[in-house]
């Protein structure tokens, strides 16, 4: 087989390599970004709750814990927006490409091939 065609077909296969490594990058982010949606569901849920609870202490005249209970909420809602930014930074920072650098390409080539790599 042809020189030209090995190289190709080293090419290829480092492409598909990258592609692979990418793919398997973003199934870990979807994987993560997909528990800070469960666990945002609960929050919610959490947040509920609170909220619930907040209402019926100031219907009881418990107003001074009232603050307590808004701060945890608003903790609550920072943590979930948090999630949601961390989330759309991973997501958004995977992807493309692996840049091949010639040099490196003929040098892997020449290793599989038995030969030896020129000097420059």
């Amino acid at each position: 087989m042809p020189r030209a065609d090995l190289r190709k077909l080293l090419l290829h296969s480092r492409r598909l390599k990258a592609q692979q490594k990418s793919l398997e990058d973003k199934t870990r982010v979807m994987e993560g970004q997909l528990t800070a949606l469960e666990n945002n569901e609960f929050n919610k849920v959490v947040l509920s709750t609170l909220q619930t609870s907040a209402k019926a202490l100031q219907k009881m005249g418990l107003s001074k814990d009232l603050q307590s209970t808004d701060q945890v909420i608003s903790d609550l809602e920072e943590g979930m927006q948090y999630s949601a930014d961390m989330g759309s930074a991973l997501a958004g920072n995977l992807g493309g490409e692996a840049t091949l650098d010639d040099a490196e390409l003929d040098a892997e080539l020449n290793e599989i091939l038995g030969l030896e790599t020129p000097t420059v």
